[in-house]
């Protein structure tokens, strides 16, 4: 019984040292704090906290001092700051930390499409330049004062339709809000909508088709009998090229492309077999390939400014150059070959445009990826898609034309370049 009895006597001394040295039910939890970017110079914390017999306080990494609950800074300056409360009871504490910034200063913002005095009608891209010391949050877009668009991520670009604006003057502005509320706008562009329309397609646009469009390409006889019936030709310099098609192989060159397997199998279906006004062929090609023929106009105007005849990156000896319409480079300085398919695309505008068009709508359709950083740096076009949005593709792949390359310095100039003769819609002046 002794040894039944010291047993017990030592059970219970045990539990009563563990109750002695449990953890008690200590918490602490914000219920006011900043928001993580402020323009205000005042800062409000309040907290709850449970089993607490010492509460204190911090600001920055200044010593902690005896607090209540709840607690006011005024005066504070911009940028970085942190506050924290510590809890406790005796040897036992725990903490809650808040970290903000406080931005006083107004993003930059400047409107790169439309520019100002420009003629605008149907699909414009509005877009603009934009950035903050901090974070940005959107950029919004206001015609006459109305916002009409907003883009909460870079590029801060976006297509809009301009159709229920009146003929007439407008007013186009860019206005940049950051994160911590801080506001400007751009300077104002002055545009005018135009009371005659621009040749049309009989009531057909042809827009840019998603990524792995199924029906393309549309064949070249289908989209004959779609075009617009409106025979305006701006280039009348271009009429024996525009009336002429191949009678046999072209020249295309493997030496660069004959990896990419995708693009080839569409490469074989441009023929060129349509003849038509410039701005019939160019539409002819954005029907076909399922991309937006506003957008081929304007890449036109920048490779070309519509003319046939354009020479461009010319080396020396014939073929060592860039022809036509979307100026295809044939051969590079050394003699090797580029894109290939000169004379043909030299004298055949038609083809030029086909080609330049199935270029477009392969790097669209992911044709170019191989797991690889060219050309999409490493990502295919669905997660670019999910990440920045389709318009971002479409805007990359035609910068790439250009550089070779995804939204480098080159192909960034490009697309600005190219976005602004979209918006002014150059070609209608010529």
């Amino acid at each position: 019984m002794r040894g039944l009895l010291v047993v017990v006597a030592f059970a219970s001394t045990a539990t009563a040292a563990s109750a002695r040295t449990a953890a008690p039910a200590l918490s602490v939890q914000f219920t006011q704090h900043p928001p993580t970017y402020s323009r205000s110079t005042t800062a409000t914390f309040a907290w709850k906290k449970t089993g607490a017999t010492t509460t204190r306080c911090r600001r920055g990494s200044r010593r902690y001092t005896s607090c209540g609950s709840r607690i006011v800074y005024r005066g504070l300056k911009p940028g970085e700051h942190t506050f924290s409360v510590r809890v406790s009871q005796g040897s036992h504490v725990k903490a809650a930390k808040w970290t903000w910034r406080i931005d006083r200063t107004a993003p930059t913002v400047s409107l790169t499409a439309p520019t100002d005095g420009s003629t605008i009608a149907s699909t414009v891209t509005l877009d603009a330049s934009a950035a903050d010391n901090a974070a940005m949050k959107k950029v919004q877009f206001l015609v006459d004062g109305n916002v009409v668009a907003t883009v909460t991520s870079s590029p801060f670009n976006v297509a809009w339709d301009s159709s229920s604006l009146a003929a007439g003057s407008h007013t186009v502005v860019a206005r940049a809000t950051d994160m911590a509320g801080n506001q400007s706008s751009s300077a104002t562009a002055h545009v005018s909508v135009s009371a005659s329309a621009p040749p049309s397609g009989d009531g057909t646009y042809f827009s840019t088709l998603p990524s792995q469009a199924s029906g393309l390409p549309r064949s070249d006889a289908t989209c004959a009998a779609q075009v617009t019936t409106d025979t305006w030709e701006p280039r009348p310099d271009n009429y024996t090229d525009n009336h002429s098609v191949p009678s046999g192989p072209v020249p295309w060159s493997d030496d660069d492309v004959g990896y990419w397997t995708k693009f080839l199998a569409k490469r074989a279906l441009v023929a060129g077999d349509y003849t038509g006004t410039t701005n019939q062929i160019i539409q002819w090609a954005a029907c076909k390939w399922g991309l937006d023929e506003d957008i081929l106009r304007a890449v036109a105007v920048q490779e070309s400014d519509w003319h046939m005849s354009s020479t461009g990156d010319e080396c020396g000896p014939a073929g060592e150059a860039s022809y036509g319409l979307f100026q295809i480079k044939n051969e590079y300085c050394d003699g090797s070959g580029a894109w290939g398919g000169y004379p043909a695309t030299a004298a055949y505008t038609a083809l030029n445009a086909d080609f330049y068009g199935a270029y477009l709508r392969s790097c669209l359709d992911n044709d170019f990826y191989d797991g690889g950083s060219w050309l999409y740096k490493g990502q295919t076009v669905a997660q670019i898609t999910a990440a920045k949005g389709y318009d971002y593709v479409v805007w990359g792949c035609v910068g790439s034309w250009f550089s070779g390359n995804w939204y480098d310095s080159g192909a960034t100039n490009y697309i600005a370049q190219v976005k602004a003769h979209l918006a002014s819609k150059e070609w209608l002046n010529y």
